[in-house]
């Protein structure tokens, strides 16, 4: 997830869509993460003008790798202004996302898997009408686009004129006109986004039952090589936090925190569920040659109303499935295949916890290295040497033990040697889960 404040409170370690302040790189024009909104406050007509604005300068950056002239000194005049968990292009990313829905498939456990990005990706009429989106407001969705796409457009836009809610978000319009090829209105910026775009699978509804694992035992590899893998689970009497902890720091030397600009590289959830996940599927397709990854994403509202998120491990082996914690070591399940994943089985519910249960929790399954979010989410860790380097790091400082980053690295066009034999467990067995 974009790069957020890691929580570590005792053994739960939460990847949240908290606050920060951007850091900017060279050139880079910052967005302002991390205010808090004041109650009642809105968002002004200066501060919509801002933001598209700062889109203008992000695609101009995008192309030439340069932040524009025009663009070097602040550019919100009011960030307080900007909710917390407003991202950039979440109107856009909301809106898109609607019109184009059916043309989606976010499931990867289902053939046919294709996500808003792979969208972008093959239709450049779409990404260009995007783009222009961001910096102008105007939508338009050519004549000749798929029917759902311009009824589902011109449903959208007669809302936002007679002031009607579709899909439970209210896209303010002012005008709507057949302008050329195109179906033309304009949309207001809505800083309540359904995030529609990031494909659901589920919202799990409050009062919804817990699942319960299916037996009190799981597959003794599965336990084993989640402990091997030294992310979240050290050698017996050893610091099981210090890995996370390292880097997270700003070297491996001294622990703290650093901020990574949320378009570099860095290392948080969503980079331990990919690392964690390449390590069980490079260790354990040989012993359970049904296996399957994803990493899971979710979203929930914790005591203060704050919106957070995370991502964790999904595998399934055989019949049943298991949720990761991969900062921990935490294994949850055996849960039987064919039931959703119901991620508040790692949530600690208020009081006393971070999570509101009087309130929905969103999920869905993301495959190894992906990001369900085009064009704000950086580049998994892996993609930047100074972070390979520093896992091979923080292993060895915390554990002595030398490790070869390719192992936490999923690549299925080489997808390396399984191992079959001897490797310390025994793939039929049953044992207790004594993870926390």
């Amino acid at each position: 997830m974009m790069r957020r404040l890691l929580s570590i409170i005792a053994v739960s370690v939460l990847c949240v869509l908290g606050a920060r302040t951007a850091v900017a790189q060279v050139g880079w024009p910052e967005f302002p993460l991390g205010w808090q909104q004041q109650p009642g406050q809105l968002m002004s007509e200066q501060t919509r003008l801002e933001i598209r604005t700062w889109a203008r300068a992000y695609w101009e950056f995008m192309d030439t790798g340069q932040r524009p002239a025009w663009a070097q000194g602040p550019m919100f005049s009011r960030p307080q202004e900007i909710p917390a968990n407003w991202v950039p292009f979440a109107d856009a990313f909301d809106v898109f996302g609607k019109i184009y829905q059916h043309r989606l498939q976010p499931d990867p456990r289902l053939p046919g898997y294709y996500t808003f990005g792979d969208l972008l990706r093959d239709e450049p009429t779409i990404l260009q009408a995007f783009r222009n989106y961001t910096i102008t407001g105007e939508l338009k969705t050519p004549f000749g686009a798929d029917a759902a796409a311009l009824d589902k457009h011109f449903e959208l836009a007669l809302s936002g004129l007679f002031g009607e809610q579709a899909d439970g978000v209210l896209p303010e319009t002012s005008f709507l006109l057949a302008e050329g090829n195109d179906l033309k209105s304009d949309t207001k910026i809505s800083f309540v986004a359904s995030t529609v775009y990031l494909g659901d699978l589920a919202v799990i509804a409050p009062g919804t039952p817990l699942p319960t694992p299916a037996r009190p035992e799981i597959p003794d590899c599965l336990l084993e090589w989640v402990k091997k893998s030294r992310l979240g689970w050290g050698p017996p009497g050893t610091d099981r936090g210090c890995v996370p902890r390292c880097l997270y720091s700003k070297d491996t030397a001294i622990d703290g925190w650093l901020w990574y600009d949320y378009l570099a590289p860095g290392f948080d959830c969503d980079d331990f569920s990919d690392a964690m996940l390449a390590w069980l599927l490079h260790h354990l397709r040989g012993m359970y040659p049904d296996m399957e990854g994803y990493n899971l994403w979710f979203e929930w509202t914790d005591c203060n109303g704050n919106p957070l998120g995370h991502s964790v491990v999904y595998i399934k082996i055989g019949n049943y499935y298991y949720i990761i914690e991969p900062q921990t070591g935490e294994i949850k399940g055996p849960y039987p295949v064919g039931t959703n994943p119901d991620p508040r089985v790692l949530l600690t519910p208020c009081p006393g916890g971070n999570y509101d249960p009087n309130k929905p929790v969103k999920w869905r399954l993301v495959p190894p290295n992906e990001r369900p979010k085009p064009y704000f989410e950086p580049p998994p860790w892996h993609t930047d040497p100074f972070f390979r380097q520093k896992l091979i790091d923080c292993i060895r400082r915390c554990y002595g033990d030398t490790i070869d980053p390719n192992d936490y690295i999923w690549d299925p066009n080489n997808p390396g040697t399984p191992c079959t034999t001897g490797c310390g467990c025994d793939p039929t067995k049953w044992v207790p889960n004594t993870t926390p």
